[in-house]
């Protein structure tokens, strides 16, 4: 056997030593990159909090929307449970509007969307002679037709936080009362340690205890927004609930209810004089014509936008609250720079 170390042999051990080198290294790069995928700790659906725009609408880009969203979000208006802040344009979309709506619904990410009640241009209604005179269904429509197996109606909604913050608030005699009653801060407590006992961030006991501190503040943010919310709606009446009822020409020409007015989003902009200021923020153009000249021209209008709220599967719905602090900073935003 000729065991004899020639350079040609040892350049040729070399190379191969080499490539198992690079081979070991890509390895172990995979395992770690594998371990680090596998333990970090993910957003939840809950933690991020994201709105959607809906086709017809201005697009955010052109409105002052991404500012104020993210100045609130820097602000610290949501929870400590809320741990990013986006936005989605559905306008952007174009024809893939509905396949990147559904993807989006089907992976729990969303939690309110702008949609106005403008005529929706795919169902027109023409005349005679082929011209446009007015449209069947509006955005809000088509919209609920398409998506209400993921909205919410907001009455159960709202029902569903007056009972979970009856849980916390109790009156002196010791029965719920979110409105008057007193914070129960051991429940609280309780109820925190119970749900985040495998959440990593909370790991140590001086991290649990900081953890409840928070989550006291969180459960009182929800209350203050659930008051300040039915003042906008019942008392300062700048908002209010719209309800919708949707029908259409059965296969024997019978005029059939799909929906019967349910309250499927809020109407953040019923009257323009007090709420007109919404339209620095979410809006659609729209034509009007000049009651003086008859000439057509197109505004910038937020009037009757409704804002709807989505329910999905994967949100806990412990952290549901934040739609209501999102809707009074609009609602507060649009009061303001109604009054400039």
């Amino acid at each position: 056997m000729d065991a004899k170390i020639t350079k040609k042999r040892l350049s040729r051990m070399l190379s191969y030593d080499w490539l198992k080198m690079v081979l070991a290294a890509a390895a172990i790069i995979i395992v770690w990159t594998l371990i680090f995928t596998m333990t970090a700790t993910r957003i939840t659906p809950a933690q991020q909090y994201t709105v959607f725009n809906y086709d017809g609408n201005r697009p955010f880009s052109m409105t002052k929307f991404n500012k104020v969203y993210d100045d609130a979000f820097d602000r610290g208006i949501f929870s400590h449970e809320v741990i990013k802040a986006t936005s989605y344009d559905m306008t952007t979309t174009g024809s893939n509007l509905h396949t990147v709506m559904d993807s989006r619904l089907q992976t729990d990410e969303g939690d309110a969307i702008f949609v106005s009640k403008e005529g929706d241009p795919d169902f027109p209604i023409k005349d005679d002679d082929g011209n446009v005179i007015g449209y069947e269904y509006t955005y809000l429509q088509t919209f609920v037709m398409r998506y209400g197996y993921y909205l919410y109606d907001i009455n159960d909604y709202l029902d569903y936080m007056k009972k979970y913050l009856n849980k916390y608030y109790i009156d002196e005699k010791g029965n719920p009362d979110y409105e008057n009653g007193v914070l129960n801060e051991e429940k609280v407590e309780q109820d925190f340690r119970t749900r985040e006992k495998n959440d990593k961030r909370f790991k140590t006991e001086k991290q649990k205890k900081a953890g409840v501190k928070k989550d006291i503040e969180r459960i009182q943010k929800y209350r203050d927004a659930l008051v300040q919310f039915y003042k906008y709606l019942n008392e300062d009446k700048v908002i209010s609930l719209e309800y919708t009822t949707i029908k259409m020409e059965n296969e024997k020409g019978e005029e059939e209810t799909l929906i019967d007015n349910v309250a499927y989003s809020i109407n953040l902009c019923p009257n323009a004089e007090t709420m007109g200021g919404l339209k620095n923020y979410a809006a659609y153009t729209k034509m009007v014509v000049d009651e003086q000249t008859g000439k057509k021209h197109n505004v910038e209008s937020a009037e009757n936008m409704q804002l709807c709220l989505f329910k999905l599967k994967g949100v806990n719905k412990n952290f549901v609250g934040e739609n209501l602090i999102f809707i009074n900073e609009m609602v507060r935003l649009s009061l303001e720079a109604t009054k400039k």
